[in-house]
């Protein structure tokens, strides 16, 4: 074997129990008690063996609203490694976020996976977005396209000026994503409510981070996803609600789910940690991002439906904007909304998830890691620790306690969101298709051995996420 991973305790959808792992040729060839002689053998006692994330939710080196981060491809996966992630999903555009050249999402894709496939130290996929409804032709052609290229995933904004798509339009490529077996997201906020709200607060004057929040209340999402939950039903096609991040949007989901709609949900670390006091700190500005923060009973319904089942995914929505751009904006509505945070996925999950009884281990691989699997067409390569699938594993250490402090971090970013939290649970080592990344802690991954990640959707596995 190249790799033996024994002693650890292996974590499975099923449960958890204690076995060796070995890796050959990138895969997981076994799981087992026997002894295996191996090129490498680390022993993994008293830790947990864990498939790498899936971050369903990343927007690596990407400029928005104006503001150009720092980071690259390279440092962004980097501390995506550092978070126990081994694949992310990233998004392509039809149109270039700086000069508006019209790329097309296949464009996008091909230059994207130049520059991933020559910087990333992990895997990496993508979700188309559509923004330019001129001719709706072109959009659905292009669905088709990508669906047959391997990426069969969209996200359509239902906000945002330049980029929101009318019902009618996310109606249609909610029916043409049925017909090519495709898995559509929506960012769910009601676009005419929050500016409205926005052009009442500056006209009055009103222009600090805290009138962030109240400019886009619970409501400003729980109808925007009612409406794309709706639009789901009339097309009978599967939707999922990007990070989800409300009290109210649960109960939305939870009722669909009910019923038998193929609604699905994800949230972020964000939304299950920070609550909307934080936009009354000077730095205020820094947590500004869409949806916003909410309150700590919205917290407490998402960990909730994290470990009931209907909310299905996990994802960082990693932003690195930097704080200069943030802090320098005049109002409120202003302020390029983003902010880091894919290196303290794991962490965050597990130690505000596992530690403290919110949800169980084996729940924290479906949400983390399977269920992305299997609705982004990536099953059955990545997703388990399991014989067959990729090696793409982590090696959680769950006693190790450490405090987060942005000189600690390997994010290319000025701040960081959790800054002071006491955090027990951090991965030690992190495995991509057999090749370590992290090592103890160090990185010793190269970039260029990120690949893209290509398949296509079982509709019926897709029938088995919760």
């Amino acid at each position: 074997m190249e790799l033996v991973i024994k002693n650890g305790k292996i974590v499975l959808p099923s449960g958890v129990f204690e076995a060796n792992v070995a890796v050959d040729n990138g895969e997981i060839v076994s799981l087992g008690k026997t002894e295996l002689k191996a090129d490498k053998v680390i022993d993994a006692s008293g830790k947990l063996v864990l498939p790498g994330l899936i971050d369903s939710h990343s927007h690596i080196a990407q400029p928005f609203q104006g503001a150009i981060p720092k980071e690259t491809w390279e440092t962004g996966s980097i501390s995506a490694a550092f978070g126990g992630i081994t694949t992310v999903l990233d998004f392509v555009a039809q149109l270039d976020p700086i000069t508006y050249e019209k790329l097309g999402v296949m464009g996008d894709i091909k230059r994207k996976e130049e520059t991933a496939g020559k910087q990333a130290v992990i895997d990496f996929a993508f979700h188309g977005i559509f923004v330019d409804f001129s001719d709706m032709n072109i959009v659905l052609k292009e669905m088709e396209e990508a669906v047959k290229y391997g990426y069969p995933s969209f996200k359509e904004f239902m906000t945002y000026l330049l980029l929101a798509v009318s019902d009618w339009n996310l109606y249609r490529i909610l029916s043409k994503a049925k017909e090519i077996g495709a898995t559509v997201g929506v960012h769910a906020e009601n676009y005419p409510l929050e500016e409205g709200m926005v052009k009442k607060f500056v006209e009055e004057g009103k222009k600090e981070p805290k009138y962030h929040p109240l400019s886009k209340p619970n409501l400003v999402e729980a109808e925007a996803i009612q409406r794309a939950i709706l639009l789901a039903e009339w097309a009978q096609s599967r939707i999922y609600i990007a990070h989800m991040s409300t009290k109210e949007g649960v109960e939305l989901v939870k009722n669909a789910r009910l019923r038998g709609s193929t609604i699905y949900a994800e949230t972020c670390p964000q939304y299950l940690t920070l609550t909307d006091d934080l936009y009354e700190r000077p730095d205020g500005a820094n947590f500004i991002i869409s949806p916003p923060l909410r309150k700590k009973e919205d917290n407490e319904a998402l960990w909730k439906a994290l470990a009931e089942g209907y909310v299905a995914l996990y994802g960082s929505d990693h932003v690195p904007l930097p704080s200069e751009a943030k802090m320098a904006a005049k109002s409120f509505n202003e302020t390029p909304n983003g902010a880091p945070g894919n290196e303290l996925m794991l962490p965050i999950l597990y130690s505000e998830g596992v530690n403290k009884g919110r949800i169980s281990l084996p729940r924290l691989v479906e949400v983390s890691s399977l269920n992305a699997s299997k609705l982004f067409g990536l099953y059955p390569k990545k997703g388990l620790v399991a014989p067959g699938f990729d090696a793409d594993i982590v090696i959680l250490d769950p006693k190790l306690k450490k405090t987060v402090r942005l000189e600690d971090l390997h994010m290319d970013i000025d701040y960081v969101n959790w800054e002071g939290w006491k955090l027990t649970g951090w991965p030690t080592v992190v495995i991509s298709r057999g090749t370590l990344v992290i090592e103890d802690g160090q990185l010793v991954g190269k970039p260029g051995h990120g690949k893209p990640v290509k398949g296509k959707i079982d509709e019926e596995l897709i029938k088995t996420v919760r």
